[in-house]
């Protein structure tokens, strides 16, 4: 009687397991329009990109040519050639983006916290071949919430991203550091002289 009623637990144990693994699972070629269930597998792995990077998955998810627009981040970037140029990407390539991920003193490293603890969704919506969504993000503990939109772009006929625009509220993200925005790029006057280089 243990026996089988070990033996029932453990077929209902891996059929919950493999159900679960699944439901997170995309196949590589793309019948179709997005789903919902398509476009929160995606939305979830775009954003833990930020919360707790995998180059793994990165390097399975990105197309070569990836770009991703964000003239928020640029202007936190000390020095950065395009910022103000609506037309240069932060990132040009899926090798940038996974080798700035991966640079000491990226916020894309919070092995506590979730996608949902770091970047609750307010609203989201999807065409064909993109999403877009509203999120929250509670990058600092006390620190006010910053609110963001991202818009990305899926290649027609596979899950692969090729580019996204991320936008949110780099004064009150700067706030967050402890800095006061006087305007300018940052490293040139953007921030207070105490906080200069902090980003």
């Amino acid at each position: 009687m243990q026996i089988s009623t070990f033996l029932a637990f453990l077929s209902a144990f891996i059929a919950t397991a493999s159900a679960t693994s699944s439901a997170d699972n995309l196949d590589k070629h793309r019948r179709g329009c997005l789903t919902n269930r398509e476009v929160n597998i995606l939305r979830n792995r775009w954003l833990n990109f930020f919360v707790n990077f995998d180059a793994t998955l990165a390097n399975q998810s990105f197309v070569d040519e990836f770009k991703l627009y964000s003239e928020g981040n640029k202007l936190l970037i000390p020095g950065f050639a395009g910022a103000g140029d609506l037309s240069v990407p932060q990132y040009d390539s899926k090798a940038s983006f996974i080798t700035g991920q991966l640079l000491p003193g990226s916020f894309a490293h919070n092995p506590n916290k979730t996608v949902g603890d770091m970047f609750p969704i307010t609203i989201s919506d999807h065409g064909c071949d993109s999403f877009t969504f509203r999120w929250v993000g509670y990058f600092f503990q006390g620190a006010p919430p910053v609110a963001g939109i991202d818009f990305v772009f899926v290649q027609k006929g596979s899950y692969l991203i090729e580019k996204a625009w991320s936008e949110y509220d780099s004064g009150g993200f700067l706030k967050g550091v402890g800095c006061a925005f006087v305007g300018g790029t940052c490293g040139t006057n953007a921030c207070e002289p105490a906080c200069a280089g902090t980003i």
